[in-house]
């Protein structure tokens, strides 16, 4: 059965498995493979994962090969000797922690998350909220990543460049930092969901919550990756409350930034969801807002 690795000296996650066309292979994960690992709660103590599993990695691009880049599904000579697979099935609680892993850690449309079921045989649960507003997620997205690009989002305190990549970020010309490799993630779930997440917010009840993930890039020298996300609660009238989540401590630096991250966050989050149909009030009621930090998982050497 294939099993999870970690490298010896280097940080991430590596997959070795058997084919019956190459025999022997070792599938790559990105770095955004390592945090679905990191965040998969049920993760075997062997460190055995299902060719099933391997077709969900597959299927959201995180696996590749050396020699080939990204492998999907529907790759022939990369598909798993028959023997194995009926000995791979799993729980539809096993299923559902790996599944939460990769939504935490991807952002897929309604489509995607439907076929990750299919490729485990169950049956996806109701994605109402999800088909509601996914047009208005990857409009968000594309809005936010474009302002951090252009630098109107500000991140460099809460997600923090290394010596070295502040020399090959910085433009010579003006002084400003391009941070155009951060990832944003953006994504639609019922209010009680973000509990889960460490978030509390009393009055969840018919609410609706915007996650917007900002995630520092994966690089080969460091061992974590730093990360903002912001929750947006909301019904069908109006923005209620407003909860960032930071890995940094809290300081009075982060603090301002996160403040300045709301501003710019905030306009394209009203405009999306008005888009998606809720009919966002344009006298808003105040609404409360807090912060708070979380510690890094680090990924093992």
């Amino acid at each position: 059965m294939p099993t999870i690795n970690s490298y010896k000296n280097d940080p991430g996650y590596y997959i070795r498995a058997w084919t019956s066309e190459l025999g022997n292979i070792n599938y790559q994960l990105k770095p955004q493979g390592w945090d679905i690992i990191n965040d998969w709660d049920s993760l075997p103590t062997d460190g055995s994962i299902s060719w099933q599993q391997i077709n969900a990695l597959k299927s959201v691009g995180v696996v590749y090969t050396d020699d080939t880049g990204v492998i999907h599904p529907d790759d022939e000579k990369f598909q798993p000797d028959p023997d194995q697979i009926d000995s791979t099935d799993l729980t539809s609680e096993e299923v559902e922690s790996f599944l939460d892993a990769i939504r935490t850690n991807c952002s897929l449309s309604s489509e995607q998350i439907s076929a990750l079921y299919q490729i485990f045989g169950i049956q996806p649960p109701e994605t109402e909220v999800d088909e509601q507003f996914e047009g208005a997620v990857k409009s968000l997205k594309a809005d936010l990543k474009a302002d951090i690009s252009a630098g109107n989002i500000p991140v460099n305190e809460t997600l923090p460049l290394t010596r070295a990549q502040k020399f090959f970020r910085v433009d010579p010309d003006d002084g400003t930092t391009k941070r155009d490799d951060v990832e944003v993630v953006c994504f639609v779930l019922e209010a009680e969901d973000v509990e889960e997440r460490g978030v509390e917010f009393e009055e969840t009840e018919e609410m609706n919550t915007v996650a917007v993930t900002i995630v520092s890039p994966g690089t080969g020298e460091e061992q974590h990756r730093d990360f903002v996300m912001h929750f947006i609660f909301f019904n069908d009238t109006e923005i209620a409350a407003w909860s960032a989540l930071s890995s940094q401590e809290l300081t009075w630096e982060i603090r301002s930034e996160l403040f300045g991250q709301i501003s710019t966050i905030l306009p394209p989050t009203v405009d999306a969801l008005t888009d998606s149909g809720t009919t966002i009030s344009e006298k808003p009621s105040n609404f409360d807002i807090s912060f708070t930090h979380e510690d890094l998982k680090l990924i093992e050497q």
